[in-house]
This record gives structure tokens, C-alpha cells and sequence, in this order.
């Protein structure tokens, strides 16, 4: 079987991680629960009574809404638990693809979503956080 180039970094993690990484089918314990929304404007999230928001740079004005979902998501978990290691916690979104992207870590249609939700996960896992969003 010949491997794309492309598919080698995603292979080599799984190889890397197969033994390790876990998946609950459910959790009820999170740490923390982050809602975050977007619009083609701007972005805003709210952790318990701290609040988050920000403009959109012209560049992001771009992008699809499903994928500003996304980046707003990554922003919100920026904000908010930046200083937290090993914990689980729950995003509120009301994009569904967007929620999709993150608990399936990536996938097969868009290429700049699952880029995203890869880096997302990536910065998590830098820090030993599990997110899942709903």
C-alpha cells in the first residue's frame, strides 16, 4: 500500500499514539465549560463569568463561517486555558460542523477545517487537555 505524502504525518501520529489515546463515549466531569460563537464580523466566548471577544482581521473575512467557528473556538480556548494542564473540557458551540471537525479530530471534506482542528488539537495536546465539543 502506497501512503500519500500527505496522510504520513497524520499516520505516523496515530502509529505514535494507538496504545495511549482513549476516547469515552461519555464524560460528565469537565473542568471547565467554554461557549464560543462567530460571525463574520467578530468572535466572542464566555467561561463562567469571564468574557472573551475580538474583531475579525480583514484576512479572516474571507473564510467560510463553518471555519470562523472554528478559529473562534481555538481563540476562546486560548483565552481561557492557557495556564491549564491535564484536564477535560467541554466547548459549546452551535455550529455543528464546526463541533464535528473538533470531537472527530479532523476530517475528509475541507481540508482547512481539518488543518485547524488538527493545530486545535495539537495545542491541547501540548498541554494534556481533552476537549469535547457539543
Amino acid at each position: 500500500m502506497i501512503l500519500p505524502n500527505s496522510l504520513r504525518g497524520d499516520f505516523n501520529w496515530w502509529k505514535d499514539h494507538i496504545g495511549i489515546s482513549v476516547n469515552p463515549i461519555i464524560k460528565n466531569d469537565y473542568f471547565i465549560e467554554i461557549f464560543s460563537d462567530a460571525s463574520l464580523t467578530g468572535w466572542g466566548a464566555v467561561c463562567g463569568n469571564k468574557r472573551a471577544r475580538g474583531f475579525r482581521k480583514r484576512e479572516e473575512c474571507v473564510f467560510h463561517i463553518n471555519y470562523l467557528e472554528l478559529l473562534s473556538s481555538f481563540f476562546a480556548l486560548k483565552c481561557f486555558t492557557n495556564d491549564l494542564m491535564d484536564c477535560s473540557l467541554l466547548l459549546r458551540l452551535d455550529n455543528t460542523t464546526a463541533i464535528s471537525y473538533i470531537n472527530k479530530m479532523g476530517g475528509i471534506q475541507h481540508t482547512l477545517l481539518s488543518d485547524l482542528s488538527k493545530e486545535i488539537w495539537q495545542w491541547c495536546e501540548s498541554r494534556n487537555l481533552w476537549i469535547f465539543a457539543s
